[in-house]
């Protein structure tokens, strides 16, 4: 799991994350470039953490879960060479963003003070990312903004 110290704090709910703040670069994340409102993920593994406060907790116990939306880039996923990404929140599959989807939902019961989302490749091993292109070839998926808002299970 990614460090608290590195993680994004959310005191409430909704909360949408854009991920413009140049000092706030998650882990496995590139730098944003300039005139664009995305990062891309590292392929392999790339990871935010979401710092949940003890209110946004303490409602959660009561039955309650999390919605969060993962919306991309539609131009550059498009014409990326990753085919298929598999995400995880707090070490849990819940769900995938291929080349026909551009925003991803899912619902999670939250029993700890933090929330780890994690974006992982299932293509294999690309040789192309250790040749002269390889900054292209290690992009994952291009992240416009992570939300997560208040649901009723």
């Amino acid at each position: 799991m990614t460090r608290v110290s590195t993680g994004l704090s959310s005191d409430k709910l909704p909360t949408v994350h854009t991920f413009s703040d140049a000092n706030q670069i998650p882990v496995g994340f590139h730098c944003q470039y300039p005139a664009t409102e995305y990062r891309w993920t590292h392929r392999g593994d790339s990871r935010v953490r979401f710092n949940l406060s003890t209110t946004i907790t303490r409602w959660f116990f009561r039955g309650r879960k999390i919605e969060v939306q993962v919306t991309v880039d539609k131009v550059n996923w498009r014409i990326s060479p990753t085919q298929k990404v598999v995400a995880y929140a707090n070490r849990k599959r819940v769900g995938y963003l291929t080349k026909a989807e551009t925003t991803m939902i899912f619902r999670r019961r939250v029993r700890r003070s933090s929330l780890e989302l994690s974006f992982r490749t299932t293509d294999p091993h690309d040789p192309l990312e250790s040749g002269a292109h390889f900054n292209w070839h290690q992009m994952l998926v291009p992240i416009i903004s992570i939300e997560l808002r208040n649901t009723v299970s």
